[in-house]
């Protein structure tokens, strides 16, 4: 009895774990190494945030936001095929992976592969980040062409925030790609004035404008729309 209250309290003052740590205890012990090295990368110095990353990888090197974090320096260091080694060893039914590499994938001008990769984000209704992964799915779909899917993602985007400027006039050039006018012509008209006094509204004006002149030729009206 006595022998085994030694071993006990020795396992205690050397500060030994008997249990393993949970991940959550994990990411707490190296959350103030990654907040430091976000703050080193704020002001672009990589050399400080690094060492930061490696050290918080060497203590819990299966905290998925520490490999994320060595990634992020990766990329931004240049050193994209080892970025691109490490985004393939990580989990992809994780949201946060899944749209961290989603994004690596746009950048790296692979779109398609992106779109592939950033479906579990999107569809993960509690994450936390889910917005940004559907706006940039969105981005994608409209760069590839698929217009009908990405109306279907806006108008989700629309209901989440519904103060995004930006959201709201994408879905207007959406649905005049679509050629739904009538309703990209509500949509606009629906904006508030100071959204349709930004730089970006002028385009979208300019393509109403080529529209109204294209049905004016045919001899049709475009409608009582002002815009």
């Amino acid at each position: 009895m006595v022998f085994s209250c030694t071993i006990l309290c020795q396992f205690l003052l050397s500060g030994c774990q008997i249990f393993p740590t949970s991940t959550s205890d994990d990411f707490s012990r190296v959350r103030p190494l990654l907040d430091l090295a976000d703050a080193h990368i704020a002001r672009g110095d990589l050399t400080r945030a690094l060492p930061l990353v490696i050290q918080a990888e060497s203590i819990a090197p299966d905290v998925e936001s520490v490999q994320l974090k060595r990634a992020q320096i990766l990329v931004r260091q240049g050193d994209l095929m080892h970025a691109a080694r490490l985004y393939e060893r990580l989990d992809e039914h994780s949201p946060a992976v899944s749209l961290a590499y989603a994004k690596f994938l746009k950048d790296s001008g692979e779109p398609d592969q992106a779109l592939d990769m950033i479906a579990v984000a999107c569809e993960s209704v509690d994450f936390v980040n889910r917005y940004e992964a559907l706006k940039i799915r969105a981005s994608l779909l409209v760069d590839t062409g698929q217009f009908d899917a990405a109306a279907s993602d806006l108008s989700k985007l629309a209901k989440m925030k519904i103060a995004d400027s930006e959201i709201q006039l994408l879905r207007v050039e959406v649905e005049l790609k679509r050629g739904s006018i009538e309703q990209a012509a509500l949509l606009y008209q629906a904006l508030p004035t100071t959204q349709k006094m930004m730089p970006e509204s002028r385009r979208v004006e300019k393509e109403f404008q080529r529209i109204r002149d294209q049905l004016k030729i045919v001899g049709r009206d475009f409608g009582p729309n002002n815009f």
